[in-house]
């Protein structure tokens, strides 16, 4: 099965190659039958993707241990439901994960755009395929000469052939060894496997790293369409009106991504935070700000024809940065709890293509900026594209300020010798005037006049939220007194602003649903479902900004108001219980007993609430067989949407006395319901418009091309 894998990766490689000769030569050419041949190598490279995939996954199933990758990343001990995932648990799996994606994307946008005559679309199937082809030339040919083997010992044909052009191990010693080759298999055959990270041991591993890719490899698709209009000087809303739905598909991905990386360190790491400010949790957040940035800027292109430049140089940047996370999580360059090894020649190869990737880009878009120029200007300071102007101004400030405090221990250490990292304090000092503005504009730019606002638009719009606002303001301060709590200004501030917003949230959807009502004498309920169905993009972008607030409101209680303490126990005490946050918890016993492959060390507490027993519950560190290492499992109670958070920090070797870590997290289950509310709001807004997709339909018939429909040859 390795073979298969491994010789679908290398016809795969060929058959990139020339889909990228085929598209562009056939688009330069006007052959249809060249372009033909284009899409049909895209199927191709998807088809053979697909079998060395399938191929990985069995031969993780059955723990090959023969294959260095199965024996790396798995053992005979670990659950199958972490074993297939293992499948992007290493460098190797996860770049063939990443291109195989980008395969599937591709796959997909040749079928969507089967009848589409747009020059457009072959120049993207070829950007597309020159992505892959690095991708794929990284996992084959990038490898290291390992002087503890004998030339012998590399039994795979075609490496061995590799091997002797290049003349390692001609000597007799040192021989070829594949770094990112998922199907690489070793002259031995290990008793066991190493296993898997315990960090990894979590059902955040069978979601997070999906989701993250798909959004990361979803925004190659609209900066391919950019770069196409950019080679074909086709610079109209065409590759903005092909690219909407891919490039909201890649956001949704990535917001999923975010926040299942969240929820995951929440549960996992036994902090007791979601968001530490890690640099590979950053890499992942920068494409979100930049992809959030130019969602907003392409409404200010398609409706006035303004910030053509602008929005190119966005999805650039974008797409530029995921390929930066993609680096900076698996080159080691900067210690992170996710980080993988460090590995000099991919890094170098990575920084090469990155880097000649944005020169490319920015070559055609300077060559190309006289063709670019706006069709109107900006009239007013106080209109909607103006705000949505500041909106992209302040989320490309904030991805800036991200990437510094990202890239400071490099810069530190280049610059002094040593690396310097700068923490959360860093960024929530530096960022939260930031946030508070984008938190304004949230309320502001949606309902705020487009050209130039009014005195009669700014009463009409925003008397009742500021009203709500302020009120807001008074009601956290109550309720901040009411709980017994320390009075923040942080919190009381923010809270006013999240007033203000979903007061405009509320207004928005309270008039539409009445003018339709009034017109269509409709019940209230559904005015209120054809309202949203008839505007999805509009009402959906409503309420992203509602799980926006939410998420806001959830981040606040439970880093602003976080309590905590260290509670030590010795057993069959009653008088020793302890008290905190209006909970008592006594130590109960100490056991241990066996999992599938982990030894659990519980220490029992009772905890009492109200004047009786509410919950008994196991504070755990877990023991890995396999990988030899201890890792400690939080225990997460939720009341409404506090948490009680509890951690076991140690115990004596009589098992008389324990000292457990307890947390209170007010709100922070907020954070999760506003994610939810935030992907539904996603889902109405990229859900397919009959209305769209007839005006869809008559832009590209609008596009002139002089070559006839290719699919059906």
């Amino acid at each position: 099965m390795s073979e298969l894998g491994h010789y679908s990766l290398l016809l795969a490689f060929l058959v990139c190659w020339y889909t990228v000769f085929a598209a562009f030569i056939g688009a330069r050419r006007n052959s249809p039958e060249l372009i033909a041949s284009a899409y049909r190598g895209v199927w191709s490279f998807f088809g053979l993707l697909t079998v060395s995939s399938v191929a990985l996954i069995y031969l993780l199933a059955v723990r090959d241990l023969n294959v260095e990758y199965v024996a790396r990343y798995t053992s005979t001990k670990l659950p199958m439901w972490f074993a297939v995932p293992a499948f992007w648990a290493g460098n190797a799996g996860s770049l063939l994960l990443w291109v195989w994606v980008l395969s599937a994307f591709s796959a997909v946008m040749v079928w969507r755009h089967r009848n589409t005559n747009s020059p457009l679309i072959p120049y993207a199937v070829g950007v597309l395929m020159m992505i892959g082809s690095f991708f794929m030339a990284m996992i084959i040919f990038l490898f290291q000469v390992d002087h503890s083997m004998r030339p012998e010992q590399v039994i795979d044909p075609f490496y061995a052939l590799l091997q002797s052009l290049l003349g390692i191990g001609s000597n007799g010693t040192g021989a070829l060894h594949p770094s990112t080759n998922p199907f690489w298999r070793l002259p031995f055959t290990p008793l066991e496997g190493m296993g898997l990270n315990p960090q990894l041991q979590n059902p955040g591993m069978l979601f997070h790293p999906p989701t993250l890719y798909l959004g990361y490899v979803g925004m190659a698709v609209p900066f391919a369409f950019a770069i196409a209009a950019l080679i074909s000087r086709k610079l109209g809303n065409e590759w903005l009106i092909m690219t909407r739905r891919w490039t909201i598909v890649a956001w949704f991905f990535l917001s999923i991504g975010n926040l299942l990386g969240a929820w995951w360190a929440y549960v996992t790491l036994g902090w007791g935070g979601y968001w530490a400010w890690d640099p590979v949790e950053n890499a992942a957040f920068i494409p979100w700000l930049l992809a959030t940035a130019f969602l907003h800027s392409v409404m200010i292109q398609e409706k006035r024809g303004m910030l053509k430049v602008w929005n190119m140089v966005l999805v650039i940047a974008a797409f530029s940065s995921t390929i930066f996370g993609t680096y900076l999580t698996r080159s080691g360059v900067i210690s992170s709890v996710h980080a993988f090894a460090r590995n000099e020649a991919f890094n170098v190869s990575f920084l090469l293509f990155l880097a000649t990737s944005i020169a490319a880009a920015f070559w055609f878009l300077i060559t190309r900026l006289d063709e670019l120029e706006s069709e109107h200007r900006l009239d007013s300071l106080l209109s909607r594209e103006s705000a949505f102007l500041y909106n992209n101004v302040v989320l490309v400030g904030v991805a800036f300020i991200v990437l510094f405090g990202t890239m400071f221990p490099l810069l530190s250490q280049w610059v002094r010798g040593v690396q310097v990292s700068v923490g959360p304090k860093w960024f929530n000092g530096i960022l939260w005037p930031m946030w508070a503005f984008l938190l304004v504009l949230t309320g502001v730019g949606p309902v705020i006049a487009w050209r130039r606002a009014d005195v009669t638009n700014l009463k009409r719009n925003f008397t009742m939220p500021v009203i709500f606002g302020i009120f807001s303001i008074l009601a956290t301060v109550a309720v901040v007194a009411m709980i017994g709590a320390e009075q923040n200004g942080y919190a009381i501030g923010f809270m006013g602003l999240n007033g203000f917003v979903l007061s405009t949230i509320a207004q928005e959807f309270y008039r539409g649903t009445r003018a339709r009502m009034r017109i269509s004498n409709e019940p209230m309920m559904q005015a209120v479902t054809r309202l949203v169905s008839r505007q999805n993009r509009r009402y959906g972008g409503y309420l992203i900004h509602l799980g926006v607030v939410v998420i806001i409101i959830g981040v606040l209680g439970s880093s602003l108001y976080q309590s905590e303490a260290d509670l030590s126990f010795t057993r069959g005490r009653d008088t020793e219980a302890q008290s905190f946050a209006g909970y008592a918890f006594a130590y109960d016993g100490f056991r241990t007993y066996p999992e599938i492959n982990r030894t659990v060390f519980a220490a029992q507490i009772d905890i009492y609430r109200k004047g009786g027993l509410w919950q008994t519950v196991d504070v755990v560190r877990e023991h890995y067989d396999a990988e030899n290492m201890t890792w400690t499992k939080p225990t997460i109670l939720h009341v409404g949407f506090t948490d009680v958070y509890l951690t076991l920090s140690s115990w004596s070797e009589n098992l008389e006395n324990v000292t457990i870590n307890v947390k209170k997290n007010p709100l922070v289950n907020l954070l999760w319901l506003g994610g939810v509310i935030l992907i539904f709001g996603t889902v109405i807004a990229m859900w397919p418009d009959k209305r769209e997709r007839n005006h869809y339909q008559r832009s590209e018939t609008r596009i002139e091309h002089p070559a006839d429909t290719v699919s059906n040859r």
